[in-house]
């Protein structure tokens, strides 16, 4: 229950933090997401010293800030990146969420075994999320001309490139059409396939080499690595 309540939060924004972003801009929901996610990282040792239904609550609750990121980001690169670029960058951006998690699957296994012991993973996590919150509200804008310092001719081409291609808050959305279609369900097929294995292995992993193959933490966090991408870690 306490790994599946940040799932179970999760299911609840994606759509709604989609057209929130749309409404009120990316830069401050994908923003308040991130923060308020920090936040409930920083107070998860207390809770789960508290009691267990507290601690499956913030789980959920961190789910809920945490859910809003993904149709944010979709939401500043339609503002921000044109339609020839958007593959390269929409990779590039969630690409980041892997390398995030090698290093902290990595980092937090050796965390756990210090005299700080597990809460100092979530102290040191949430803290550094806050301080990118500072740098992400400082120099982050909704749209380019939004942007202070940016160019006359980079913000020409932006907006020119992009031009048609953006819809605009409000307008018919063919519902029916886009859940029907053939395209939008084999999307859905594959995303559900791809995380069903995807997080199976990174929430229960760690313990499955805890408990059953006797790791100590500190190789719990690099075989978990290795174990999840093989193939990035022969080459390295």
């Amino acid at each position: 229950m306490v790994l599946g309540g940040f799932f179970y939060g999760y299911l609840l924004t994606n759509f709604i933090g989609g057209r929130l972003a749309d409404r009120f801009g990316g830069r401050l929901i994908y923003g308040a997401g991130v923060t308020l996610t920090a936040f409930l990282t920083i107070i998860s040792p207390s809770a789960a010293r508290y009691s267990t239904n507290a601690f499956i609550l913030v789980r959920v609750l961190e789910g809920m800030t945490e859910g809003v990121t993904f149709p944010a980001t979709n939401v500043m690169l339609s503002h921000w990146i044109p339609p020839q670029e958007r593959a390269r960058s929409l990779s590039r951006s969630c690409g980041g969420t892997l390398i995030g998690t090698v290093i902290t699957l990595s980092v937090s296994g050796w965390l756990t075994e210090t005299e700080w012991g597990w809460p100092s993973v979530f102290y040191l996590s949430g803290s550094i999320c806050l301080v990118w919150s500072w740098f992400w509200f400082k120099y982050a804008f909704d749209t380019p001309d939004d942007h202070p310092t940016i160019s006359a001719a980079e913000k020409l081409y932006i907006k020119q490139s992009i031009g048609h291609h953006r819809g605009k808050m409000g307008q018919n959305v063919p519902w029916r059409s886009i859940l029907t279609s053939v395209p939008f369900m084999t999307l859905v097929v594959a995303h559900v396939c791809h995380n069903w294995g995807f997080y199976c292995l990174l929430t229960e992993l760690p313990t499955y080499l805890r408990n059953i193959q006797h790791f100590d933490m500190k190789q719990v966090g690099v075989f978990n690595h290795l174990f999840r991408y093989p193939s990035h870690s022969l080459i390295s």
